[in-house]
């Protein structure tokens, strides 16, 4: 078998993503430099738990984190390091600190990684080959840019939380690709091979933040959907994916509830702001069980239904939650750029930060584009019913809702940093808005002359016969 032709675009694509990745390892300083936050402490401690224990699942922190802190983190003593805390204007500087060098320079290079994967396989679906280099170029600049690239250096789960959000899509994309173009079935051997590290992926992003667990059920939904795609009939990887998928929720939603992290102290954060000062809003929980305010048996009551009945409370009221979300409409048009520390001693901070500013839009018109784009993506597979068309409308379905859903509970489900937590969220929908506009600017682009001639066939006939009409009435 002779090997692929390597083609001019194709080495342009690789030299633009060699040269993304020498400038984003440049860029910032050494990759060995961070900073530790309030929270990195509680990290630490919770990587302490034995491996094959339960308390690797349902300790302070969840499983990702635990096996990156146990793996990379050693010594007992780094539970005390300096902490930046910005919100009382204590600001650290980065340094290398010998506790957590593995830490994070694995968080830099999973990142590097992370972005080429995404653009080298959302490339794949765009024709022209300028429009191909284009799409690198954003999407290394998108990742590359101070909004996030500086979230690397920091000891907290943001930057996981997108490296392997990342990772999960470009892996997702090349299923996608394989399915749309070269007809492969999810039982092929090239999809066989895909699947394996799309769920390694998926599922360590999940238990980074108990929010993402709640991303399981619509995945689970499009899988099954997947049977009904042209081609693909029901088969018992998907029936496998689908209950390991739900297994996982089950263990993911005891482990929370038994380690009380969603009512110590999030729930209980946005409990007392958003519901116990309002004696209407209340009723609601005293309708359901709650004790009085001034209860001992209170904590108890919340830490057993309080996730629930909030949960209840939010999908019974929707203006409470349309009203609340318009009320603090400016956390989503921020810039995110990280507080813990100040940039210095990197070249050309400027003009990346402004880069940055115009390929990160602080907008909320973002929110309304994304709907118009899925909306775009849905009709067009309506309309059109062929595989491509289907395939990406289920891809952009699923990169959408994924990140709705976890924006929306991390959100609401705590007050304490919201702006932290709401970042990788909005920052994917921004990304979101690139990635669609470039697939239907790229459909635009092409050039489909067997349409065009049989179109303009159709349209010489017609025009013939008018013609011909025209010349019998006068004679």
């Amino acid at each position: 078998m002779k090997p692929p032709r390597l083609t001019w675009i194709t080495v342009a694509i690789l030299s633009l993503l060699c040269l993304g990745s020498l400038f984003r390892i440049l860029a910032y300083g050494d990759l060995r430099l961070s900073v530790a936050t309030p929270d990195t402490p509680s990290y630490v401690r919770s990587s302490r738990n034995p491996l094959l224990s339960w308390k690797v699942f349902a300790g302070e922190r969840l499983l990702t984190t635990n096996l990156l802190y146990k793996l990379t983190v050693t010594d007992s003593e780094c539970e005390r390091v300096p902490r930046s805390m910005p919100g009382i204007g204590q600001e650290s500087k980065r340094v290398v600190q010998r506790c957590f060098v593995g830490t994070v320079f694995f968080q830099n290079i999973l990142a590097i990684l992370s972005w080429c994967a995404l653009a080298y396989t959302f490339s794949l679906w765009i024709i022209n080959p300028f429009l191909k280099l284009a799409v690198i170029v954003t999407i290394l600049t998108f990742g590359f840019t101070p909004e996030i690239a500086e979230w690397e250096s920091i000891l907290s789960p943001e930057s996981l939380t997108i490296s392997l959000f990342i990772l999960t899509y470009a892996i997702l994309l090349a299923i996608g690709h394989q399915i749309a173009y070269a007809s492969d079935k999810l039982t092929s051997r090239r999809i066989s091979l895909l699947i394996a590290p799309w769920m390694a992926f998926y599922l360590g992003w999940i238990f980074i933040r108990d929010a993402h667990l709640y991303t399981i059920p619509i995945t689970g939904l499009l899988v099954i959907l997947i049977s009904f795609f042209p081609d693909q009939k029901k088969t018992k990887l998907i029936a496998g994916i689908v209950l390991i998928f739900f297994a996982v929720f089950a263990i993911g939603y005891r482990s929370a509830r038994d380690s009380l992290r969603a009512t110590y102290y999030p729930v209980t954060n946005s409990f007392n702001f958003y519901i116990a000062p309002y004696p209407s809003r209340l009723a609601y929980f005293y309708d359901r069980g709650m004790p009085e305010l001034n209860s001992p048996d209170l904590q108890a009551w919340m830490d057993t239904h309080l996730a629930g009945i909030y949960g209840t409370f939010l999908m019974s009221h929707p203006g409470f939650v349309m009203s609340t979300l318009l009320e603090h409409k400016d956390y989503f048009s921020s810039d995110y750029l990280q507080p813990y520390f100040k940039t210095k001693g990197v070249p050309y901070y400027d003009s990346l930060f402004l880069v940055g500013e115009f390929i990160h839009p602080r907008t909320l018109t973002i929110f309304l584009i994304s709907v118009i784009l899925i909306a775009g993506f849905l009709l067009a597979a309506l309309i059109r019913r062929d595989r491509q068309a289907i395939v990406l409308a289920w891809m952009a379905a699923w990169f959408l809702l994924a990140t709705a859903v976890t924006l929306f509970i991390t959100f609401f489900g705590d007050v304490a940093g919201t702006r932290r937590h709401i970042f990788p969220s909005v920052e994917m929908l921004r990304l979101f808005v690139w990635l669609a506009s470039f697939l239907f600017i790229d459909h635009f682009v092409r050039r489909q002359p067997e349409r065009i001639t049989e179109t303009q066939q159709v349209l010489d006939k017609q025009n013939g016969k008018s013609r011909s009409a025209d010349l019998e009435k006068k004679f």
